[in-house]
């Protein structure tokens, strides 16, 4: 499997990290979310929100949005891999999917994967009953599918992909001299 060896768990946890440094920390307008409050409250927003959190001292910007599919709904969670580093899957060319407008995706098993995600079993983990990671190692990104029974309620996605450090451009401002 692609993170049987010591080095690669410590690397999956980092994802994990960056998941419940979000939960811990996200800020939109001065408030904190609960995991809660981001199921119910993202399917009604209407459009994106980019929430400030920090991982490991450094500021970075998760982007929260309500994704309409044609089966399933998804409230999707974008965030930064912060340092992941993404190894070749082991898996023939001919069993990579094609998916999100790419190529080289494999689907991994989410069930014995959720032993390097604690924070994210903690924080959602009584919401969903089924799960799916998608990882793409060429565009260096992982996908997380949570299900729920219920056919009307949203799924959530949380998408791990390359990010930046936040840098709060508000405190550069200077007074406008006329």
């Amino acid at each position: 499997m692609l993170f049987e060896h010591r080095g690669a768990r410590s690397n999956v946890c980092l994802l994990d990290e960056v998941f419940g440094a979000f939960m811990s920390s996200n800020e939109f307008k001065a408030r904190r979310y609960t995991a809660e409050e981001l199921i119910t409250g993202a399917p009604s927003w209407g459009r994106p929100k980019h929430f400030k959190f920090e991982h490991a001292g450094i500021p970075y910007l998760a982007t929260v949005d309500f994704w309409e599919g044609p089966k399933v709904d998804f409230i999707n969670i974008r965030l930064p891999n912060d340092g992941f580093t993404y190894a070749h899957s082991g898996q023939r060319e001919e069993d990579e999917m094609f998916r999100h407008r790419c190529g080289g995706w494999v689907e991994l098993d989410g069930t014995l994967l959720m032993e390097f995600f604690p924070n994210l079993g903690k924080n959602v983990g009584n919401y969903f009953t089924s799960i799916v990671f998608y990882y793409n190692y060429k565009e260096q990104r992982i996908d997380v599918q949570l299900f729920t029974d219920a056919p009307s309620a949203p799924g959530l996605q949380l998408t791990f992909e390359p990010g930046y450090p936040y840098r709060d451009d508000q405190s550069q401002q200077r007074p406008l001299r006329l």
